[in-house]
């Protein structure tokens, strides 16, 4: 179980930061995670969302703050995604490796 995550979005740096911004106000589970500002898409993102067959944007990163919450950690892709849409959205862990999204969880949000 990862307790860091990137997203990688295809949509444009501004969009991204609302979608984030809007997810982040509505979820009690982010509450317990660091979020990063959303920056440009670097090379090595822009390589790594290619062998996906996917053109990323924007980037961000989320980290569980340790203090509580480590239960919500497995939700973190499914809320991302639920947010953003699975065409929109590549979630990687901390060992770049690709995050699946298994569907809607009740009360994730």
């Amino acid at each position: 179980m990862s307790i860091f995550y990137i997203g990688m979005s295809s949509l444009p740096l501004q969009q991204t930061s609302k979608i984030l911004a809007r997810t982040q106000l509505r979820s009690e589970v982010l509450k317990w995670f660091w979020i990063s500002e959303v920056g440009p898409a670097d090379r090595y993102e822009r390589e790594t969302a290619d062998q996906h067959n996917f053109s990323v944007e924007s980037v961000f990163l989320i980290r569980w703050n340790k203090e509580e919450g480590s239960e919500f950690i497995p939700f973190i892709p499914i809320i991302l995604n639920e947010a953003f849409g699975s065409e929109s959205l590549l979630v990687f862990d901390l060992n770049r490796e690709l995050v699946g999204y298994e569907g809607p969880v009740a009360g994730a949000m």
